[in-house]
């Protein structure tokens, strides 16, 4: 917490510029094709095997190849076009494997910082074993989901600076793990923080 305490006074003393999330009032957006490979190897993959003789047993390797529209929708507002409201994914979550759709609010200061508030309803979302450890029978599967909750600060110092915090609880829907310790329902708590750099 003590990280963004000391960088949100920043947001206010930047240079001033005219604050602007798009070209013009109205809707926008974009869409684009994209293809990827996935391959993982855990035990705890639903596509695998339902039973396990050893829980030293190796996991099988698992490729999935995955092909689909992403995209994004935007509503831009207000008389200096400083507010948005937006749905879908973004470029710079695809670019580093997320797909997580989301439906958000950003708003520009004057100093050109944005503030960008989502939820993210589908990240948590999946499929897993009721008892990922059962041995020697096999194994059914069970629904995970929870909700996450985004708060991003963009363009501190500078403009050069990005605070990404998040939140987000998840519920597996039966959980049958005898041994409680290795529960899955859980709190999770995300921060990063980015600072860009030219190369000019």
């Amino acid at each position: 917490m003590k990280p963004r305490l000391t960088l949100l006074p920043l947001a206010f003393v930047v240079s001033a510029a005219q604050a602007q999330l798009a070209e013009t009032a109205g809707f926008s957006g974009e869409i684009s094709i994209n293809a990827g490979v996935i391959s993982s190897e855990s035990n705890f993959n639903t596509d695998n095997s339902k039973t396990i003789d050893s829980l030293n047993q190796s996991a099988e390797s698992d490729t999935t190849v995955i092909a689909a529209p992403l995209g994004s929708i935007a509503y831009t507002f207000g008389r200096q076009l400083n507010h948005q409201v937006y749905a879908g994914t973004t470029r710079s979550d695809v670019a580093v494997g997320t797909l997580a759709f989301q439906l958000g609010y950003q708003y520009e200061l004057p100093s050109g910082t944005v503030l960008d508030v989502s939820y993210l309803p589908t990240v948590l979302k999946g499929e897993t074993w009721r008892n990922p450890y059962q041995v020697g029978t096999a194994r059914q599967t069970t629904d995970e989901g929870g909700n996450a909750y985004r708060f991003q600060i963009k363009g501190l110092v500078d403009r050069n600076f990005t605070l990404d915090l998040a939140y987000a609880d998840k519920d597996v829907e039966q959980d049958e793990v005898t041994d409680r310790s290795l529960a899955r329902d859980a709190n999770i708590y995300y921060v990063k923080g980015e600072y860009r750099i030219s190369l000019d």
